[in-house]
């Protein structure tokens, strides 16, 4: 399946309506369900996550394994559920975010949406910029690639995928 890939500007009014970018609504569709998303505070970042139901289901599958009872399940569950929101996109792509997700992720008139593969991201958009740049210096500085996980071949060489010299 094609992942959600770029970053995308959209306004938000003051209903809190926003339209979810044109590539990120096909990739809905092409997943074969009606476009529905699940939609839930980061608990990460200041940021909402928004998942195909397809994808949020794979996400919340471990807890299925977790003793019923337990207080390590109680929290994963209020976690994950407890301020997620299931919507559908409108005929033009429009969705209405509820007011405590808007406050979680500090937005105001514009909305930066990222693809990071499986889902995406809802960032106001300085704060979606400075995590990309941060995540990318989190990468270079660590050395960071696919190699080691048997999905990519060697790393790339160069001076201008290398990183900073390492003493």
């Amino acid at each position: 399946m094609t992942p959600f890939m770029g970053t995308h500007l959209s306004k938000l009014d003051a209903k809190g309506r926003t339209s979810v970018p044109a590539g990120f609504r096909s990739r809905l569709r092409a997943g074969g369900t009606d476009g529905s998303l699940v939609l839930r505070p980061s608990h990460q970042f200041p940021c909402l996550e928004a998942w195909p139901m397809a994808g949020f289901e794979a996400l919340a599958a471990p807890l299925a394994q977790m003793p019923a009872f337990s207080a390590e399940r109680a929290d994963f569950a209020a976690t994950l559920y407890g301020e997620a929101v299931s919507l559908e996109p409108d005929a033009e792509g429009r969705l209405v975010l509820p007011a405590n997700l808007i406050a979680h992720a500090q937005l105001t008139d514009k909305i930066a949406f990222i693809g990071v593969g499986d889902h995406f991201l809802l960032w106001e958009p300085e704060a979606g910029e400075a995590y990309k740049r941060a995540g990318r210096t989190r990468t270079l500085e660590a050395g960071t690639t696919l190699a080691g996980t048997g999905l990519a071949g060697p790393a790339p060489a160069g001076p201008a995928l290398a990183g900073p010299a390492r003493p």
